[in-house]
Parts: structure tokens; C-alpha cells; sequence
């Protein structure tokens, strides 16, 4: 009891476990009722019209991580460095620069919809897109006030976000399920708008005590912003191109049920993925602490433990889950979706490789690497784009993990070798750390079971 009243009072005392807490909750809720509304929309649309909200939510996804990308990072960043009054230009910069990039952002969709129309041939996606850019300033302002609470080690807003748009979305989509009333994808839309600007407001009285605005127009600070957030942004939406490369060219090659499909299959990765997110969020600041302290002897041993454990992790569940991939998917979305299970096994297969990916980015920008992990970013993505419109077409939905797994294999031969440059990394030190763990964790398990015995 002593050691557990010390751990309460610690964790009272301290702003940053609490903050820390918080963040986590807000992503476990955010995956969990993602989730959750993806196994009601199975339920409730047809296949056809599923695939058509995917459709939507991708592309509407795309260009809101570009949007808030390009400001977040250098909000936290410069909302240090600037003291007093100047913290007060810097605020009213930040949000002029966020509007307008929330503008532009609006406008390039605008003028984007005749293209996608030639692309997807859907009159229901084009209306559906029409009203994508007031979610786009929303999300845009929310994500302003997210940062700003960051700069003070706050991460209630995340919370708070995660919660409101997707409480009231699932409302209203057991509203729909339990009255069985018809529904249509433009009031879902509708309703994301609702819950966007209902988020935005809470988060604004929540954040608005660090909001001290001073009305100077200062163009230097925009422009520090905008290069700051650059290579932030080219990473981000590269990231969410690749993730969502399959589906936008099954919606233009094969049909919006092909989307629908591939969907489902990927939506098993969301559970999968959780260790691999929670080590990414601890790794990157420990990876600055670590290189200012031991060098890259430290960085070589922080990614290879790191790898390993997740490697760990994971390599039970990608096992069960492809022995049962048909039942996997038949509880998750029902027996209209029973072609997703292949492509399941193929996605398990390459879900082993991306913990090599994702921990060497994340390493890569703690040591101030950013341009080698935009290309091994790019590389990776431009292969995966190419693939998956020659073999969608040649052999359809099946194709698109096929392709993936190429240009996984690909990019994890790449960032090892740079790894391998940079702080000497060894692939089989990885492995060998992986078995290490096992090991530790079997022999525990004899000890506990001979003291019991």
C-alpha cells in the first residue's frame, strides 16, 4: 500500500504523467470508437454505399492532416521561444496563417472535385466532398487550440476532440440502427460538422486562458511557420497517401464495394498497431535525452530494444489472426465482406516489417534527420502507388495488399541500410533482442509455476 499511495502521489503531482495519461486515453478512445462506428456502418449500409463513405473519409483525411500538419509542430515549437508580447503577435500569426491555409486547402478540394468525379464517376461522392470544407476549418482551428494547449504540457483538448465527434456520431448512428430509420451519407456528413464545430467550441473555452491575442501582422513569423512545417507536412501526408493508396485506386479501377473490402481488411491493423503507436509517442523525446547522452551507441541500443519489443508484441497476434483471418473478418463485418480475409493474411505479413519503418522515422527525426526520413518515406510510398495500379488492375482487390507488402519489403530494406550507416543498427542484434525477450518472459513463467508447484 505505501508503494501504491507514493505512485497516486506522484502521479498528482505531476502536470506530465497526467497530460501523458490523458493523451493515451484520447487515442485508445479514438481507435476504440473508430472502431465501433466502422462495425455499425458495415451493418447499416450496403457495400457499395460503404465504400463511397471510405472513399470520402479518405480523401477528406488526406487534406486535413495536410492542413493541420503544416502548423502543428511549429505552433509547439515557437510557442517557447516566444516570451511576453511577442507570444501574443505569435498567437494571432499562427491563426491567421491557420485560416488561410484552411482556405487554400478548401479551395484546392473545390478544384479538385471535377477531377475526382472523372476519376470515381459518382455524383454522391462529389455532393458529399462539396461540404468537406467547413470540416476542414473546423478541424483546422481545433487543431490550433490543440497546440497551443501543448505548448503548455496539456493534452485534455486530444481528449476532448476524440470524445465529442465520436459520441456524437455513434449517436446518431444508433439512433439510425435502433429506430431503423434510412439513412444517407450526407447527413452523415452533416453530422460530422456538428460534432467538428461542437469539438472546436469546447476546446476554445478550454484553451482560453493561454489565448493572449495581440493584433500585429508580422510576415516573418507566417514564414517561419510555413518552413518549419514543411517537411512535417510532405511526411504526414505522404504517410496518409501511402495508407490510403489502395483503396482511392480500387474506387477508380474496380468499384466502391472493391474500397469496402480492402477497408475492412485493413481495419483489423487499428488493434494491431496500439504498441506500436504508445512505443512511437515515448520514443521520439527519449530519442533526443538519449542521443545528447550516450551518442549513437545510445540511439543504436534504444532502436534495436525498442523494435524487439514490439516485435514481441505483436508477432503472437499477426499469428492468431492470420490462422483465423475468416472468422476474424466474419466477426467484424459480417459474411458480405468474406473476400477481405486473403487480404488480411497478406497485410499480417507485412504488418511484421512496419515496426522497423516507423521506429527508424521517429529515431531519425529525434536526431534531426528529417530530409533522409522524408525520402525513405517517398520512396517507399511512389513504389507502393505504382504497384497498386498495375496489379489492382491485373488481379483486383487481392492486388493492393500484394503491392503494399513489395513496397514494405522494399522500404524496410532501405531505411535498415541507413540505419545501418547512421548508428551501425544490425538487423540480427534486433532478432536476437526479440528472442531475448521470449526467453525472459518463459523463464518467468517456469518460476512462477515451480514456486506455486
Amino acid at each position: 500500500m505505501p508503494a501504491y499511495n507514493r505512485l497516486i502521489k506522484k502521479f498528482k503531482s505531476s502536470s506530465a504523467l497526467q497530460s501523458g495519461l490523458a493523451l493515451t486515453v484520447a487515442r485508445s478512445f479514438l481507435i476504440a470508437s473508430n472502431f465501433f462506428i466502422f462495425f455499425i456502418l458495415v451493418r447499416l449500409c450496403s457495400p457499395a454505399d460503404f465504400g463511397t463513405w471510405i472513399l470520402y473519409s479518405s480523401i477528406v483525411v488526406i487534406f486535413e492532416v495536410a492542413n493541420n500538419s503544416f502548423v502543428s509542430n511549429a505552433i509547439v515549437k515557437y510557442y517557447h521561444e516566444y516570451k511576453d508580447a511577442l507570444r501574443g503577435v505569435f498567437i494571432f500569426n499562427a491563426f491567421i496563417f491557420t485560416i488561410a491555409l484552411s482556405l487554400l486547402f478548401s479551395v484546392i478540394l473545390y478544384l479538385s472535385i471535377h477531377l475526382i468525379n472523372v476519376i470515381y464517376h459518382s455524383n454522391e461522392l462529389n455532393e458529399l466532398l462539396l461540404l468537406a470544407p467547413l470540416i476542414l476549418f473546423a478541424s483546422g482551428l481545433t487543431n490550433a487550440f490543440n497546440c497551443i494547449e501543448q505548448g503548455n504540457m496539456r493534452f485534455y483538448g486530444q481528449l476532448v476532440v476524440s470524445v465529442v465527434k465520436s459520441v456524437v456520431f455513434i449517436s446518431y448512428l444508433l439512433y439510425l440502427l435502433i429506430t431503423e430509420t434510412g439513412y444517407s451519407l450526407q447527413n452523415f456528413v452533416i453530422v460530422s460538422i456538428i460534432s467538428g464545430f461542437l469539438a472546436l467550441l469546447i476546446v476554445y473555452f478550454l484553451t482560453l486562458k493561454f489565448v493572449i491575442i495581440t493584433r500585429r501582422f508580422d510576415f516573418k513569423m507566417i514564414q517561419s511557420i510555413a518552413k518549419y512545417g514543411f517537411f512535417t507536412f510532405g511526411i504526414e501526408v505522404i504517410g496518409q497517401l501511402s495508407n490510403n493508396i489502395g483503396q482511392l485506386i480500387a474506387g477508380a479501377l474496380l468499384s466502391p464495394a472493391a474500397v469496402g473490402i480492402i477497408n475492412v481488411a485493413t481495419r483489423v491493423l487499428q488493434f494491431i498497431e496500439i504498441p506500436l503507436q504508445a512505443v512511437s509517442a515515448v520514443l521520439m523525446p527519449q530519442g533526443v535525452i538519449t542521443l545528447k547522452e550516450k551518442g549513437m551507441s545510445g540511439i543504436k541500443a534504444l532502436y534495436e530494444k525498442s523494435s524487439a519489443f514490439i516485435i514481441v508484441v505483436m508477432l503472437p497476434v499477426l499469428v492468431l489472426f492470420f490462422i483465423f483471418s475468416d472468422q476474424v473478418i466474419y466477426l467484424i463485418a459480417g459474411k458480405d465482406f468474406h473476400e477481405a480475409s486473403l487480404l488480411l493474411r497478406i497485410i499480417l505479413v507485412y504488418s511484421l516489417f512496419k515496426p522497423f519503418g516507423r521506429n527508424s522515422g521517429v529515431i531519425l527525426n529525434a536526431i534531426g534527420k528529417t530530409k533522409i526520413n522524408f525520402f525513405m518515406v517517398l520512396i517507399p510510398t511512389v513504389i507502393n502507388l505504382l504497384l497498386n495500379y498495375y496489379l489492382i488492375k491485373k488481379l483486383g482487390v487481392v492486388g493492393s495488399p500484394i503491392a503494399t507488402l513489395i513496397a514494405t519489403l522494399v522500404g524496410f530494406v532501405f531505411n535498415q541500410y541507413v540505419m545501418y550507416k547512421i548508428a551501425s543498427i544490425n538487423l540480427k542484434a534486433i532478432l536476437v533482442e526479440a528472442r531475448n525477450f521470449y526467453q525472459r518472459f518463459f523463464n518467468f513463467l517456469i518460476v512462477k509455476s515451480n514456486q506455486k508447484a
